[in-house]
């Protein structure tokens, strides 16, 4: 009679041999999936065009996140700029200079101008011509993008509202709102 084809050594480094396969393997898998990660955060980080403008910083974001002149079309802009004196329960009027500049700012910068990024004309195109939402927030492409969020979650104390974009998107103060860099509060 005959003993077995394969040693018990052979038969152990085999196994040992596939291990070491499994694990490089798995390793370069989530290695490439990280680096796939990083080039789509890179895209989505560029994907609005972001011009800093002193008097919108300095007037607009000491009450709330900068809001990207992309985000709106310039009708929408158009008709919050001509009705600050009641800016959701608040009066935020603007002296006329200030008030102008500003206004040049999110006209020249909105979503459907030409200039626009990609994303932003996206936001343009979603919202109806005869429609001038001032709210973001009630924006078809903000829906649409925030739609499996939970009423219980906008609840939280650390989120409250949603347009306190900065309570999720750690990179909102400075135009970035990727899905990438989403962190919810608990």
């Amino acid at each position: 009679m005959q003993g077995p084809i394969l040693s018990r050594p052979i038969i152990l480094r085999f196994f040992q041999f596939a291990a070491i396969v499994c694990v490089v393997g798995c390793t370069s898998s989530m290695l490439s999936d990280s680096r796939i990660e990083a080039v789509q955060r890179k895209k989505a980080a560029k994907s609005f065009n972001f011009t800093a403008n002193k008097s919108y910083e300095e007037e607009c974001t000491s009450c709330h996140v900068g809001f990207l002149p992309g985000f709106l079309p310039e009708r929408s802009w158009k008709k919050l700029m001509t009705g600050l004196d009641d800016h959701f329960g608040e009066n935020a009027s603007l002296d006329e200079p200030v008030n102008s500049a500003i206004s040049k700012y999110l006209f020249t910068n909105a979503a459907d101008k030409p200039a626009a990024s990609a994303r932003s004309k996206k936001i343009a195109r979603m919202i109806a011509s005869n429609d001038a939402p001032i709210r973001i927030t009630e924006t078809p492409f903000w829906t649409r993008k925030h739609h499996s969020i939970k009423a219980y979650v906008w609840k939280r104390p650390k989120i409250q509202l949603k347009s306190k974009c900065e309570a999720c998107h750690r990179d909102a103060s400075k135009g970035i709102f990727s899905e990438f860099d989403v962190q919810i509060p608990k």
